[in-house]
């Protein structure tokens, strides 16, 4: 039997009737399998198709249309790379049940070097939990299974356990988001939040003593933020009602991951209620600020290109008209530029200028 050995902390969690509801939903997608094979039927399981843009409406952040609208996608055990893809899916179903049922928690990491033989990546789990989470219509901190968490919060804010523990961020360095983040209680008198894209922006300001000159709250998920980034984000908008900024590359990355933050993922549109942040004010890098600063420029790859179109064709930037004017001055330059060369215009540029104008200027989108 495999076993998983952290408890249930968040609220959320400690519900058995949201536990047992999940649980049902997950007794009637087993049935359904054990009924068609005892009559001769194809294995399949429909889920709503999470890469489909068209499955999305917009209001402040994503939301994923009426069940009846959306298009969906199948797993049927019909091929052999079906078949192992519909196994993988039904043998985490019950490893989620176990867990459920014993009021246990597991990352996906976990998950996956609990059985390398048959999950045989970590990409695999990570698909597998997408599908099981459109196919059961719940967020995967309600299955008790987390990512890995990645991002690093630094600043003027503590965060209280609900075990009465406190994690005081004002740690050197900062420190790395908790697993748990629905159970936590922050404490702050920030004046503001801050997110970077980049930990090297992260800790760039931190070596310029950022959190000397403002009292803030600084984060970054490294990156694409991984779902504890995000809902720390949300959870600190939420509870300490401050304003938002952030700082990304100005490019067709950086502006798509300013995006899922401010209104949420394809893949977890769904739950962009509990994710994404609309209060956010993407306070720069922006392209326009390229040509104005002189900023060193870096030609597009294919990559990029593909990224902007994408982008650019989004319900969210069509609906944001200077969204829609930062795109086209990308296109039209055909290049992009980095934060780091905003930092290296001038020894501590980022926290003695291009923080305190962009703000007090009002230069945000």
């Amino acid at each position: 039997m495999v076993m998983f050995h952290t408890p249930y902390i968040g609220s959320l969690f400690r519900e058995s009737g949201n536990r047992k509801t999940i649980m049902k939903k997950i007794e009637g997608v087993i049935l359904d399998v054990v009924e068609s094979v005892q009559k001769g039927k194809p294995l399949r399981l429909d889920v709503k198709n999470f890469r489909d843009w068209d499955n999305c409406t917009y209001a402040d952040r994503l939301i994923l249309k009426p069940d009846k609208e959306v298009t969906t996608c199948k797993v049927v055990f019909d091929s052999e790379r079906s078949q192992r893809k519909y196994t993988i899916i039904v043998h985490l179903l019950s490893k989620i049940y176990q867990m459920l049922n014993q009021g246990l928690t597991s990352t996906r990491r976990e998950l996956y070097y609990k059985d390398v033989e048959l999950l045989q990546s970590q990409d695999i789990v990570d698909e597998a939990i997408k599908i099981i989470c459109c196919l059961l219509n719940t967020p995967p901190w309600q299955l008790g299974v987390f990512g890995t968490s990645k991002g690093l919060v630094a600043g003027h804010l503590v965060l209280q356990t609900n075990t009465k523990d406190t994690i005081d961020c004002l740690s050197p360095g900062g420190v790395l988001i908790p697993q748990d983040v629905l159970s936590l209680k922050p404490v702050s008198k920030a004046k503001f939040i801050l997110i970077v894209e980049k930990d090297a922006t992260f800790q760039t300001l931190l070596d310029e003593k950022i959190l000397d000159r403002y009292k803030l709250i600084l984060i970054t998920g490294k990156g694409f933020p991984d779902l504890n980034t995000r809902l720390l984000v949300r959870l600190l908008t939420n509870t300490l009602k401050i304003p938002v900024f952030m700082i990304a590359d100005a490019d067709p990355h950086g502006m798509e991951i300013m995006c899922v933050y401010r209104y949420g993922s394809l893949t977890m549109s769904e739950h962009a209620q509990m994710l994404a942040v609309p209060e956010i004010h993407w306070l720069g890098v922006h392209p326009s600020d390229i040509e104005i600063l002189h900023l060193t420029k870096i030609p597009f790859t294919r990559a990029d290109e593909d990224k902007l179109n994408s982008l650019a064709s989004r319900v969210y930037t069509l609906a944001n008209t200077k969204l829609v004017k930062e795109i086209g001055i990308l296109k039209k330059l055909n290049s992009k530029a980095e934060i780091e060369s905003v930092s290296s215009l001038a020894k501590n540029n980022l926290t003695n200028f291009y923080i305190e104008f962009k703000i007090a200027a009002n230069q945000l989108i």
